[in-house]
């Protein structure tokens, strides 16, 4: 069995015989066939999906200004295909397109969850479990909401994590095309002018030995990115993948990085879709997709486990590491309370709340950091050179 999340594309046929095609994220080809038969649809073609497109960004910036757009419009009291007919005449053409697509399906007798995954090859199951629900509850503006603050949030999130890294990564760049042209222009020079038959003080030797291994820098580097290139093909294999995934879950900073991430997605899943009215057990298998992460996976599945055995929910979570004792505590009270949507809502928002913050000391506490790497490593420049300089001075002064 592999422990690798896959999407496979997949082409099936419902109980009337209709042909329907679109993306499912699973670990292998038999679970994705049993996931189709779940959902009353046998499987036609399956395939797994190795690329990595550009119209899946494409599709989602479409699907974002779509669901947005119907959020409006519904708020402001047009039916939904009245809201769909206005998109299709005052709309860009990927959006039109898109648009009409779902108007047509709606109209040969398709149900709006079934026509968005059918315009939407790479929408994620979380979205369309989303609006089935709504679909039973009738309240789709409230659906559309949802998923456009879900978008919205995961787009702000996303900018503020880049932005926080935009500067320091600025002043990297400075700091290494300074050291590189010193090294390439200025340093030979000066070098040749020092007698190392003398003794030179210890920031003029590490000067002179960054200089002479300067030639293996860039094989070095292409040697690091090959080694990452083979990383990735060979953690397609499953015992590579798993002792990869240990080295993850044991690594101090690595493991606080990945439980920083996997935590808002967990949160985010169970706050959104216990809002849509999808039931617990639903959404349990939503959250065991928020990793591909072999030991991860395995804590996520024992706790949807031992839900399904009966164990209260609060006590099948208990175990999951990424979770803080005080958000556990919480849900405990509301799991005896019986409020556990109230309960991820809360948790999620501050939680969100948490991570802004997080990314802002993050963000103040680096830039001080690289800003004395760019000092200390411009002191040791300036000593490595004046020091010989004054050696040299003073014996002339004794002479």
């Amino acid at each position: 069995m592999s422990f690798l999340t896959r999407k496979y594309l997949y082409s099936a046929s419902d109980s009337k015989g209709l042909i329907k095609s679109g993306v499912i994220t699973c670990k292998n080809k038999l679970e994705a066939e049993q996931i189709l038969i779940q959902q009353g649809l046998i499987a036609e073609s399956l395939k797994l999906d190795l690329t990595f497109s550009l119209s899946s960004l494409s599709e989602k910036k479409d699907l974002e200004k779509i669901i947005n757009s119907l959020a409006d419009l519904l708020e402001s009291g047009l039916s939904i295909t009245a809201a769909l007919e206005y998109m299709v005449l005052n709309s860009t053409n990927s959006i039109r397109k898109k648009t009409q697509g779902i108007k047509e399906g709606l109209e040969s007798g398709q149900r709006f969850s079934e026509t968005i995954q059918n315009n939407f090859k790479y929408i994620e199951e979380f979205y369309i479990l989303l609006i089935e629900s709504a679909e039973k509850t009738g309240d789709l503006l409230k659906c559309f909401k949802n998923i456009s603050l879900i978008i919205n949030k995961n787009n702000e999130f996303r900018s503020n994590f880049i932005a926080s890294l935009i500067y320091p990564t600025f002043l990297l760049i400075i700091i290494g095309a300074v050291v590189g042209f010193i090294m390439s222009f200025s340093l030979p020079q000066i070098i040749s002018q020092f007698d190392t038959s003398e003794t030179v003080p210890l920031p003029t030797k590490i000067i002179m030995g960054v200089y002479k291994y300067e030639k293996f820098f860039l094989p070095a580097i292409f040697i690091v990115l090959l080694l990452v290139f083979l990383l990735k093909l060979m953690l397609k294999i499953q015992i590579v993948k798993k002792i990869f995934d240990g080295i993850v879950v044991h690594s101090p900073i690595l493991k606080k990085i990945y439980f920083f991430l996997i935590q808002r997605k967990y949160l985010q899943i169970l706050s959104f879709s216990l809002q849509g009215g999808i039931s617990l057990e639903e959404s349990l298998v939503l959250t065991s997709r928020v990793s591909d992460n072999y030991y991860f996976q395995n804590y996520i599945s024992n706790a949807r486990d031992d839900i399904a055995n009966g164990i209260r929910f609060s006590q099948a979570v208990s175990p999951l590491p990424f979770l803080s004792q005080e958000q556990k505590f919480i849900i405990t009270i509301a799991d005896e309370s019986s409020n556990l949507t109230d309960a991820f809502t809360k948790l999620y928002q501050k939680n969100e709340l948490s991570n802004e913050r997080s990314l802002k000391l993050f963000n103040k506490m680096l830039e001080p950091i690289i800003i004395i790497v760019l000092g200390a490593i411009v002191l040791l420049l300036a000593l490595g050179i004046i020091l010989p300089s004054l050696q040299l001075s003073q014996g002339i002064n004794v002479l």
